[in-house]
């Protein structure tokens, strides 16, 4: 009898515990949106054989398995000859794709500053490109636009839209 009690009630504590197992797909899915790692106040250095050839500061810095999240953020991109910056509110990285978000601002060592709301920069090929209003000042001539595209390593550029300002010296 106090076997057959004992039984009764291993089964019944059985089922209970197999009702109240959580499901693990829901658990990996809960899990998708987390980062891996979170900085604070960063700075990342990526440095090749000879130098330290890109600089990314953070006041936070989200690194995820396929994106990387990086806010208030600062990006120094350095050459031989050349030290460019460009800067945003929000920036997200995935594979060589960074895209910027509010109050994009890029300065180029050769006095090229442009400022928008939204940019996206292939860093594999060097091509930057928005579909939003954009504002160039290249040595005090003023360029307003949309739609740029702009190829750094051809210098070469296009846009929609575009009112160009001229300062001309008399």
């Amino acid at each position: 009898m106090g076997l057959n009690l004992f039984l009764l009630i291993l089964s019944v504590l059985m089922l209970f515990f197999l009702k109240i197992n959580p499901d693990i797909k829901e658990i990996k899915k809960a899990n998708v949106n987390k980062p891996n790692v979170v900085f604070f106040n960063s700075i990342m250095y990526d440095i090749n054989d000879n130098e330290v050839n890109k600089i990314i500061q953070s006041k936070e810095a989200n690194l995820y398995n396929n994106k990387n999240e990086l806010y208030d953020a600062t990006i120094i991109l350095k050459s031989k000859q050349n030290i460019d910056t460009i800067s945003a509110e929000y920036i997200v990285k995935k594979g060589f794709i960074y895209k910027f978000y509010n109050n994009v601002f890029l300065d180029k060592s050769d006095g090229l500053q442009l400022s928008t709301n939204f940019l996206i920069f292939n860093d594999l090929n060097k091509i930057i490109k928005n579909d939003t209003e954009f504002v160039i000042n290249y040595k005090n001539n003023i360029l307003n636009g949309t739609h740029l595209f702009y190829d750094v390593k051809r210098e070469y550029f296009k846009a929609e839209q575009t009112q160009f300002k001229l300062k001309v010296d008399l």
